[in-house]
């Protein structure tokens, strides 16, 4: 793997052993500290004076000597372990039956990191061999039990490897052939304080469902120059979502960035490639043209074909990418045989009057 996407392996926390535990109907009690857990592996505790972090310790409550020995250590108890509350430094989980077999909890924590070992190890197969981010997201389907799909900073669909009831149902744009998300959901998005909000967030996030019926687990992708690229969502719809799921969707988002890096060298851009082609013939990068010629024939567009090209300023001092997104997706919709895309802060936007069929002045027209 290349030096600048080398990712380490997925490495589990506290709170998805504790969500494991309590799929298998197992009463636990969970006292976390703030230090973030990065387990390898489970370990059992049988008296030993030092403890790696890098484990969670498996112990019967009998056999811990207090837990003020181990600053900083996880343990999983079974048992009841008196003033638990009081372990300050210390990540515990605690089952409420002192009754439960020592050897089974054991082989069900064990159970825990090679379900997650599996779905890493595959992930990083698919990495290492290219496979593309639809693989990425197929082998994830079964990881966190509930649809998922990935869409770039237009609402064009990246990736989306299954259907399931309840899901929005996608709109085929006719210009470049994508799916993408409904116009008037986006339009839904553009006025929803919630999901504004949204276009700031760092790291694995909730989405209430004030606009549809169920929540959505998402995290935003930004490019190494901090601007919004799409986001990852994982919708709650087939079991519910798990707080240990947050640490998972954050290393998911990472090798999914990583497959979109390498697709945007091979290919000049991941989700708009026609914005691309556009762009650096008005920068006059691209100017023989014979290679402007082929690359907007894969558009359905001739070199000799009549263009309109109009530029939208905007006025105010704050630009509103959610506004210009939308707008650039309503103007394509109204408009056909046009392509809107943002422009050096600006809107532009390109007809093609030949394959359009209109004149100028009607295009104005619809614009207004």
């Amino acid at each position: 793997m290349d030096n600048d996407t080398r990712i380490e392996s997925f490495r589990i926390n506290m709170q998805i052993i504790k969500d494991a535990l309590e799929d298998e109907q197992i009463p636990i009690s969970f006292y976390k500290t703030d230090h973030k857990e990065q387990f390898i592996g489970v370990r059992i505790y049988y008296g030993q004076s030092e403890l790696s972090k890098d484990y969670v310790y498996l112990s019967r409550a009998v056999d811990l000597p207090g837990f003020t020995c181990f600053p900083g250590c996880s343990f999983v108890i079974s048992g009841s372990t008196p003033n638990l509350q009081d372990s300050v430094d210390c990540s515990i989980i605690e089952t409420a039956d002192p009754d439960q077999d020592f050897y089974s909890l054991f082989d069900q924590i064990q159970n825990v990191f090679e379900h997650c070992r599996k779905w890493d190890e595959q992930l990083q197969y698919i990495l290492n061999h290219n496979l593309g981010v639809d693989e990425l997201c197929r082998v994830s389907l079964d990881y966190f039990q509930n649809p998922l799909f990935i869409h770039d900073q237009q609402f064009y669909v990246i990736a989306r490897p299954a259907y399931v009831d309840g899901m929005l149902i996608l709109e085929k744009d006719e210009s470049t052939g994508k799916n993408m998300l409904p116009l008037d959901i986006i339009n839904d998005f553009k006025v929803d304080p919630e999901y504004i909000h949204t276009l700031s967030t760092n790291g694995a996030q909730l989405f209430s469902n004030n606009l549809r019926e169920y929540r959505v687990l998402y995290i935003n992708l930004w490019n190494p120059m901090g601007k919004y690229k799409g986001r990852i969502c994982i919708d709650e719809l087939n079991t519910p979502l798990k707080q240990g799921q947050y640490s998972a969707i954050e290393y998911f988002a990472r090798m999914v960035q990583i497959a979109i890096r390498r697709h945007n060298l091979e290919n000049g851009s991941f989700s708009r490639p026609f914005e691309v082609v556009l762009a650096d013939i008005l920068d006059k990068k691209l100017t023989d043209s014979q290679i402007i010629a082929n690359n907007i024939q894969h558009f359905s567009w001739k070199i000799n074909d009549r263009y309109l090209c109009i530029k939208i300023i905007n006025t105010q001092n704050e630009i509103d990418k959610m506004a210009i997104i939308s707008t650039c997706n309503h103007i394509e919709s109204v408009i056909n045989g046009s392509y809107s895309f943002m422009y050096q802060e600006c809107i532009l936007l390109i007809v093609n009057l030949t394959s359009n069929g209109s004149s100028g002045d009607e295009c104005l027209s619809l614009l207004a």
